[in-house]
């Protein structure tokens, strides 16, 4: 590893931050499994009544599928972050890149969802801090240091 810091049996030390991003996911995928949850009950619930494949209910069985598939992922990522593995780094941030993208549709057509988009940017910025970068190994690593 280049420019990080390692601890006493040479293990690259996890930056502070990490920890933060790691909580933050670990938290958000608490958060979300109880709504996917419901999401899928109301997706059942209209399939029963013969409605599931009115727009509505396409709706929201694709939100349910998509919401179960970010809640799958963040609990690995969490872990991936606190054991340092640069494939979580990488997938946190496309992750955040994606919810931040969606955001902004979300804005311009006016349901502003201002949480998810605090919450993008610190992720992206703790990430991208020079030490926590060093820690997972990815990116500059031809750059001089100034």
């Amino acid at each position: 590893m280049v420019g990080g810091a390692v601890d006493d049996q040479g293990r690259p030390r996890r930056p502070r931050a990490v920890t933060w991003v790691a909580l933050l996911h670990f938290g958000q995928g608490l958060l979300v499994l109880p709504l996917w949850v419901l999401i899928w009950l109301a997706g059942a619930l209209e399939a029963q009544r013969g409605e599931l494949f009115s727009p509505g209910g396409r709706e929201l069985l694709l939100y349910g599928v998509l919401l179960s598939a970010l809640d799958l992922l963040l609990f690995p990522i969490a872990y991936g972050l606190l054991r340092l593995r640069p494939w979580a780094w990488t997938l946190a941030m496309v992750l955040q890149g994606v919810l931040l993208a969606t955001a902004l549709v979300q804005s311009y057509f006016g349901e502003d969802d201002y949480l998810t988009l605090a919450v993008g940017v610190f992720v992206v910025l703790c990430l991208n801090q020079r030490e926590v970068r060093a820690a997972f190994a990815v990116g500059g690593q031809g750059e001089s240091s100034r």
